[in-house]
């Protein structure tokens, strides 16, 4: 249990966290919607736009929206497509970044989108690497099972570094060789 609360430690060193178990107790009634509620609130300190992640604590799964209520709270999944855009690093090794991506909400529960050709400088403060000199391919070592991690300043410093994903597919549009889909 242990090595599971530290796994990711090592990219996200120093962020305080509040960790609590809090079950899902009900889903929005509206069928656009796929907003969750949370039994959790601000008597157990959650508070707006929080990070919420699960499942070894490293997982994201989306943020608190709206004001929470002392037991409850609503969390938007990043899925959501409502949600809007999210930006990533695809992880080359267990700490290797690999290159950023830039993630739109697909509708059924994935994320689609373009892996950046330049350095991007992180919110943790590590660089991504950029378009492959050689080639002059982003996607090169970029492999379906690849696991993709948040990268996104406007989410808290909490969920930095938070996974958000794994590589499926990567794919070449036919209308530009140089850029490549994941």
């Amino acid at each position: 249990v242990i090595a599971e609360l530290q796994q990711g430690l090592d990219l996200n060193p120093d962020i305080p966290v509040r960790q609590f178990q809090a079950p899902v107790i009900g889903a929005s009634m509206e069928l656009s919607s796929r907003v969750l509620t949370v039994k959790a609130g601000t008597k157990e300190g959650v508070e707006p736009n929080a990070s919420v992640a699960v499942v070894r604590g490293v997982h994201l799964v989306g943020r608190v929206v709206g004001t929470p209520a002392a037991r409850f709270c609503s969390v938007q999944p990043f899925t959501d497509k409502s949600a809007g855009s999210i930006k990533g690093v695809v992880m080359i090794g267990a700490t290797q970044f690999g290159p950023a991506c830039f993630l739109e909400p697909v509708g059924d529960g994935t994320l689609s989108g373009r892996l950046m050709t330049e350095p991007t400088l992180l919110p943790t403060g590590g660089t991504t690497a950029g378009t492959d000199a050689a080639s002059g391919d982003p996607s090169v070592g970029v492999k379906p099972g690849m696991t993709v991690r948040l990268g996104d300043e406007t989410w808290p410093r909490s969920a930095q570094m938070l996974e958000i994903g794994v590589v499926e597919r990567v794919e070449k549009p036919a209308e530009d060789i140089r850029i490549r889909t994941i």
